[in-house]
């Protein structure tokens, strides 16, 4: 810079007044240069922000090329019990020669003069809700008496235009008959919504519908599209399989997974109706009649009372104890149960009260009994508290003296 003014030690120049303007210009640059390369200068590193991570777009496939799992069974396959050939073919022969009320006046019965294929399995399928714990004798003239009375015939439409009272009206006699007027009513509109009027054809659409299981999915798949999915289980083969010892089980449901991991799908159909009319006609829920059964006496049941011929029923109506069909174990023997049921709660109410008279005859005062004193005027209850000895008081109200 020469003469034209001096150096600060730290910061910009002094200059005279006499600078120039580009004097002072100079002495500014070469001031910052100075103190640039002197002291070095922090600076702060800003990085850029990483942008947010997008969500993963779902994965697009197409149904047809995806690979499908194989469904897992329902059941794994079991040995099946021993001599179950020979028990089958003994109780299939004993219900050949006695007929059962399940033969006349099962679900699959009842429908078979409608001529209207779509009719008779709508029929079915009502026939199938009314006979839950119900008899067959109480469910057969019930739908009967539809068939008969309803207006319009028992269809579809009829169930669909008649008021929720008027259907119980038909129905009442069936256990469980309120509920069962308001599932059939909702079924009857299910079936016209999304089925076309008509029940469906698959195991998991039927149990979609109110008040259906899989026990009566199962027989309508069976008596109405003539496909044997399943084993309708019901009380009596639930009951009468377990007493043979094919299997340990507590449900019904339970019972049908495991007959059907064994038993041959051609038997599927015809086991329900011949263990329903074996448990109506020979073994009964109460009192088995062990005595007349050919499995009993075979020792092929392992429930069997007593050893067959000598076992509870004891011996047929004529007295050999055989099996020969004779006997009145069929269609009638569901009344003569009630009656013989009704009779026993007579007599035992009979018997009571027998017993209640004698027990207040025993607490009756004897004449005998009585005191001397008393045998002439037996104080009444307003007497009560007085002494024996003093007169009983006259009733008679006394007339005021004027």
């Amino acid at each position: 810079m020469g003469t034209a003014g001096r150096k600060r030690k730290r910061g910009g120049g002094v200059y005279s007044s006499g600078t120039s303007d580009t004097t002072c210009a100079e002495a500014t640059t070469t001031s910052t240069t100075t103190t640039s390369t002197t002291e070095p200068t922090l600076t702060k590193t800003i990085r850029p922000k990483k942008p947010r991570r997008q969500p993963a777009a779902p994965k697009t496939t197409n149904p047809k090329t995806k690979k499908q799992k194989p469904a897992a069974p329902e059941h794994e396959p079991i040995d099946p019990p021993p001599n179950w050939e020979r028990m089958y073919t003994l109780t299939r022969e004993m219900r050949n020669k006695t007929p059962a009320p399940v033969d006349t006046m099962g679900c699959e019965m009842v429908a078979n003069n409608e001529p209207d294929p779509r009719n008779r399995r709508f029929q079915t399928l009502i026939a199938l809700m009314l006979s839950s714990q119900t008899k067959d004798t109480v469910t057969a003239p019930t739908i009967w008496n539809m068939q008969k009375n309803m207006p319009g015939g028992f269809t579809l439409e009829t169930i669909l235009s008649l008021p929720a009272p008027t259907l119980h009206t038909y129905i009442n006699k069936v256990g469980f008959h309120n509920t069962k007027t308001t599932h059939i009513k909702s079924t009857a509109t299910l079936l016209k919504t999304r089925f076309a009027s008509d029940i469906p054809d698959s195991i998991p659409a039927l149990m979609s519908l109110p008040g259906v299981g899989p026990k009566m999915a199962y027989l309508a798949m069976s008596a109405c599209w003539g496909r044997d999915e399943g084993i309708g289980v019901d009380v009596h083969v639930h009951r009468i399989t377990n007493l043979w010892g094919w299997h340990v089980t507590k449900t019904p449901e339970e019972t049908r997974k495991k007959l059907q991991a064994w038993l041959p799908r051609g038997l599927w159909h015809d086991v329900n109706n011949l263990l329903v009319g074996f448990g109506q006609s020979v073994c009964l829920p109460v009192g088995r009649r062990c005595g007349v059964c050919r499995l009993a006496v075979e020792g092929l049941c392992p429930g069997a009372v007593g050893g067959g011929r000598s076992g509870m029923g004891g011996k047929g109506e004529d007295g050999d104890g055989d099996w020969d069909g004779d006997d009145d174990y069929g269609v009638g023997e569901l009344e003569k149960k009630e009656k013989r049921e009704k009779r026993e709660k007579k007599e035992k109410k009979e018997k009571k009260e027998k017993k209640e008279k004698e027990e207040d005859g025993e607490a009756r005062v004897k004449l005998e009994d009585i005191p001397p004193h008393t045998t002439t005027a037996v104080p009444d209850i307003e007497d009560l508290g007085r002494s024996p000895s003093l007169p009983a008081r006259s009733t008679r109200r006394r007339s005021k003296r004027p």
